[in-house]
């Protein structure tokens, strides 16, 4: 007996030597190589641990257990989101007090007006769509949270700014507030807005730039069927069902150049779009079509050099020193900010852009 138990417990010992061998093998998979360096200044062992807690066979269903009591209990799901009331959930980002968020708001006005100044010496006018914060169009849905007095000013402060600069801006809070289907501009359980919403904000930059006159091109937007939408604030909420937070409904739209205009056009002639569009994942994310309704209302082709992975800052910074600026340079620049962004630190040096022509 006293065999057999040794047995077992030398054979269960190999068995969790293997499995966990097996987990660790997985987790350096899915993050870079070690080096010494990397390890000596800890840069790779936070990536490896979130690796290796992901690749835990009992990660995910304890994960959805625990985020499943949290929200039933107090009503409330991870760090990273606020639960609103109706189903409505909001980044926190949008709820957060930053340190030296005054002087990182003032960094970034200083940095839409440098970018303004060099446009202008290419010649190139800059129109800035300011996207306001979720929060801010739907205080009705924000349930037992408050907005801090700290955010309260920042989106007629960053319009107002802008604009004094003598740049053509266009902040889309009041249009959106006074839309009949407001409810629908922005997705409930996802930071963004949805299609309708990107159409509205299309509509209104259009009227804006209508003095510019572009070779026209004709655009049509078709309309696909409905599909469920897993939002991007869900994975806060781990283990909470679609009976307590119903998930949205996604309409599908795609924009294509009209085939006559196509048939007619030069195929040997270079065709530059006469539009820039910079911004973040409103404009990178193809599921919302803002790029497409912007052709359509503008009847001008777009280049989209919006990231679905950087702020409106960094995007930016990266097409201002592009070949795409370099070699196709557009007549007007469109960037899109969401204005939760205005009071986030940066990683750019203002002089650089200013001066180094």
């Amino acid at each position: 007996m006293k065999r057999f138990s040794a047995y077992f417990i030398l054979v269960f010992m190999i068995v969790t030597i293997c499995m966990t061998l097996y987990v660790i093998r997985d987790a350096v998979k899915g993050t870079e190589s070690p080096t010494f360096e990397s390890v000596w200044i800890g840069k790779w062992a936070p990536p490896f641990e979130k690796a290796l807690n992901e690749a835990l066979p009992v990660e995910k269903p304890s994960r959805g257990f625990w985020g499943g009591v949290e929200f039933s209990l107090f009503g409330q799901g991870r760090k990273g989101v606020q639960v609103g009331s109706d189903g409505w959930l909001f980044t926190d980002e949008e709820f957060s007090c930053l340190p030296h968020a005054e002087k990182n708001l003032k960094t970034n006005l200083d940095y839409v007006k440098a970018a303004h100044e060099k446009f202008k010496a290419k010649r190139i006018e800059l129109v800035v769509a300011v996207i306001p914060a979720k929060t801010r169009l739907y205080p009705e849905h924000l349930g037992r949270n408050v907005v801090p007095a700290c955010r309260t000013g920042l989106y007629d402060e960053t319009v107002n700014s802008i604009a004094a600069m003598g740049i053509r801006t266009q902040g889309l809070l009041t249009m959106m507030q006074a839309a009949p289907e407001k409810d629908g501009l922005f997705l409930k359980t996802d930071t963004h807005w949805t299609p309708e919403g990107a159409r509205l904000a299309a509509v209104a930059i259009a009227e804006t730039m209508q003095e510019y006159k572009f070779p026209e091109k004709a655009f049509k937007t078709s309309v696909a069927a409905d599909k469920p939408h897993d939002g991007d604030l869900l994975r806060y909420v781990p283990g909470v069902g679609e009976d307590k937070i119903k998930r949205d409904v996604l309409r599908q739209y795609a924009t294509e150049a009209d085939a006559a205009t196509d048939a007619a056009a030069d195929l040997f002639s270079e065709d530059v779009p006469p539009v820039t569009l910079v911004g973040t994942s409103y404009s990178a994310n193809p599921l919302w079509n803002f790029p497409g309704f912007l052709k359509e209302f503008l009847k001008a082709d777009v280049l989209n050099m919006a990231d679905e992975g950087l702020g409106p800052f960094a995007v930016m910074e990266k097409y201002l020193y592009s070949k795409a600026l370099e070699e196709t340079a557009p007549a007007v620049v469109i960037w899109e900010i969401p204005e939760r962004y205005m009071t986030s630190p940066q990683d750019f040096k203002i002089e650089d852009m200013v001066y180094n022509d």
